[in-house]
């Protein structure tokens, strides 16, 4: 969708309510001289046809250009923009989540108190109003299919699916580069217990680390554990601290590096 006065292109609609079809169009025109327009809209199909609207007469008066304010932001557990409000508290901006993928369109014009441009998306990215896509540093994401343009730069070693976003789980992690997914918030590690209790020992890291493979049983994924070893007061046998540190479809594979920063230099187990 786009604007006109005359032959001249004023700016590119964003849809701010409703369905492609028969939805509501909005676009930032700055700059403007005081004095009458005739504005137009024509809109383009996937199939290049091309429909005009009859022309809307436009009187701007005085300044248009909008005073600064203070604005208050809430977002959701991922960090997400979800409401915007102004200093009396009345929402100029909302982005609901109607899809976990981000495909929905934000409300911005609530209440009908005028455009309010917010493009911030999910954690990193965002939103291209020429491509309708989310700059997402490395990358670009599309809401529509909920997966990147492009492949994963370090390629099969990054998951089967190349092009895939946070391991198709947008309700619980994020990937603010386009490189690594991340979840915000982690269970703190659990301590092993043994079964006849007792005092608890604390042990040290004795620099040995074992790494294994498991693959599912389709060989769709593919995890990778690392088992710590440590030198406890009592007992011949070192004990272990098992973590399961990466995952490979779908999250770098060295993300973190060097492996031994993943084993506490020192960890308390129950005799």
């Amino acid at each position: 969708m786009q604007f006109f006065t005359g032959s001249t292109l004023i700016g590119t609609g964003t849809l701010a309510s409703g369905t492609a079809s028969s939805g509501s169009y909005v676009t930032t025109w700055s700059g403007v001289v005081s004095g009458s327009y005739s504005v137009t809209a024509k809109a383009t199909d996937n199939n290049g046809a091309v429909t005009v609207s009859s022309a809307v007469g436009v009187t701007v008066s005085g300044s248009s250009n909008p005073q600064a304010g203070l604005y208050f932001i809430n977002a959701d557990h991922l960090g997400t923009p979800r409401l915007i409000e102004n200093q009396s508290q009345q929402a100029v901006w909302k982005w609901d989540q109607a899809e976990p993928f981000g495909d929905s369109v934000p409300n911005q014009n609530v209440g009908s108190s005028g455009a309010f441009v917010f493009n911030p998306r999910f954690r990193g990215q965002y939103y291209d109003v020429e491509t309708n896509t989310n700059y997402n540093y490395y990358r670009t994401y599309n809401p529509a299919i909920g997966e990147y343009i492009e492949s994963d730069p370090i390629g099969l070693r990054g998951g089967i699916n190349t092009y895939t976003y946070v391991l198709g789980n947008p309700l619980s992690r994020i990937d603010p580069r386009g490189l690594n997914v991340e979840t915000p918030i982690k269970p703190p590690p659990v301590k092993p217990v043994r079964p006849f209790g007792g005092k608890p020992r604390k042990c040290s890291f004795n620099g040995t680390i074992i790494v294994w493979t498991v693959v599912s049983a389709s060989f769709l994924t593919e995890d990778v554990w690392a088992s710590c070893g440590y030198n406890c007061p009592r007992g011949t046998c070192p004990e272990t601290y098992d973590e399961r540190f990466l995952f490979i479809n779908g999250v770098r594979q060295f993300r973190i590096f060097p492996w031994a920063s993943l084993c506490p230099p020192v960890w308390e187990f129950d005799d």
